[in-house]
């Protein structure tokens, strides 16, 4: 798990069933940025991935799985000594008893990091 050690969540922007907007800080200190990159450290995209799926748990409330997918576009690099307080937005586009489809972003006030779409399933089913 990465909150509380890579990112914080520092306040809530929006929450909704459907919707939720947080203002996240990362940690430069964390020890995952002596490896990439010493001296030039950049947020690993794998690490953004989950920051959204402990951050869709949280929201729902329940363990969730990544299954699915359908876009992650890396747009920018995420340079963490660099930007103060991201907002990570979460919308959920679909949902039943099994599964959860959202589309989600990663973004400061003057650019955005990631966009991603995905299915997760929750407790372990879909």
């Amino acid at each position: 798990m990465l909150k509380d050690s890579f990112f914080k969540v520092s306040r809530v922007l929006e929450q909704t069933e459907a919707v939720v907007r947080l203002g996240i800080t990362l940690i430069p200190e964390h020890p995952v940025y002596d490896g990439h990159f010493p001296g030039n450290p950049v947020t690993p995209g794998a690490c953004m991935i989950q920051m959204i799926k402990e951050l869709v748990a949280d929201h729902l409330g329940r363990k969730v799985l990544l299954t699915e997918s359908r876009q992650i576009k890396f747009l920018n690099l995420l340079i963490p000594d660099r930007t103060s307080e991201l907002e990570l937005s979460i919308e959920t586009v679909s949902a039943d008893a099994s599964c959860v489809t959202v589309k989600a972003q990663i973004a400061d006030s003057s650019c955005t990091y990631l966009k991603f779409s995905g299915k997760f399933k929750l407790d372990g089913k879909c």
